[in-house]
């Protein structure tokens, strides 16, 4: 099913998530 493709994904990506969300927040902040 996707959702276990999705989740091995988000394992993957894991160490990228945290960067992301950090620069979407600050984006946000600044608008």
């Amino acid at each position: 099913m996707w959702v276990y493709r999705l989740k091995g994904t988000a394992a993957e990506l894991d160490p990228l998530i945290p960067d992301l969300f950090d620069r979407g927040a600050r984006g946000l902040e600044e608008r």
